[in-house]
């Protein structure tokens, strides 16, 4: 019912674009053939490769004051739509509060040596904290000399954000970014209240041209996770290369077991035009017999 209400949702937004002049309605499309080896046992499937559909709009309010917002379906290309962000904002000389579904800033720092040349959540369940969590609110600072300053409050669990939470069980997330031409540094702290758990991350990127080269590291207390993301990419015409490379040491906080685990991505992408891109990826599991070869294709609408 949830989900054929999106779509009637969506197809009105469609149908309505007199009325809604302002509003902006794209996403891409993503299809991959993955063969994966592990051990010896084959096995290759065709795949949606995280193809999402958006809708955006924004309004000028004067006084320099803006409002927006945007709406993301994930899984259209399985089938079957399913809301992913959905968020309002206000912004103005004072900065800019949003409200809604959207990445935590903890998620936005893990995520600054991700690259778009791999496919979705090819770095992103290394991660302690990759959440898009509903019931959030947060603060981001005006820029000051290329510094700004986000606090969030999430009303939900981030690590099970379909469960509620009683407004003094949430958890609030605070970030601390830095930009300045081609250099780009972030941290980020989480604190999820009455579990004991801190988490710290922290991203760095720069751009040298043609060369843009990206770390994000992520330290959880509790659970003892330590996650290091680097990734190198090089643009020559059409095609771009890239290098990715992530490693954790996972410790069990009330057990004895523990999991280190490291992966290393290869993969070129082609841009057919400024729409349509064709990729391949070669990823090699450093710590298992496991290998997997991705061969995909993205348009943009």
């Amino acid at each position: 019912m949830k989900k054929t209400m999106i779509a009637m949702a969506v197809a009105g937004v469609v149908a309505a674009p007199v009325a809604m002049a302002d509003v902006t309605i794209g996403g891409e499309m993503r299809y991959a053939v993955k063969a994966v080896d592990a051990g010896g046992d084959e096995d290759t499937t065709f795949d949606d490769a995280g193809s999402i559909m958006f809708v955006k709009g924004a309004e000028d309010l004067g006084n320099g004051m803006k409002a927006s917002f945007f709406v993301k379906l994930t899984g259209i290309g399985a089938g079957s739509a399913n809301t992913a962000d959905s968020w309002v904002n206000l912004a103005g000389d004072f900065g800019s509060v949003k409200m809604g579904t959207f990445p935590t800033p903890t998620k936005t720092v893990n995520r600054m040596a991700e690259t778009q040349v791999f496919t979705p959540a090819s770095s992103d369940s290394a991660f302690a904290h990759t959440s898009t969590v509903d019931e959030m609110i947060a603060y981001t600072s005006p820029s000051m000399n290329g510094m700004t300053l986000t606090a969030a409050v999430i009303g939900k669990s981030e690590d099970a954000a379909s469960a509620d939470v009683e407004i003094d069980s949430t958890a609030t997330n605070i970030k601390l970014a830095y930009a300045n031409g081609p250099l780009s540094i972030a941290v980020a702290q989480l604190d999820l209240d009455g579990t004991g758990e801190d988490t710290t991350s922290f991203g760095i990127k720069y751009n040298m041209g043609d060369i843009t080269l990206a770390m994000s590291q992520e330290d959880t207390d509790n659970s003892k996770d330590d996650t290091t993301l680097v990734s190198a990419t090089y643009k020559m015409g059409n095609n771009v290369f890239a290098i990715q490379d992530v490693s954790g040491d996972v410790d069990g906080l009330d057990t004895a077991t523990s999991a280190d685990f490291e992966a290393t991505t290869y993969a070129v992408t082609h841009s057919m035009s400024k729409r349509t891109r064709v990729y391949a990826q070669i990823k090699d599991y450093d710590n298992a017999d496991k290998d997997a070869v991705i061969l995909g294709l993205k348009h943009k609408f």
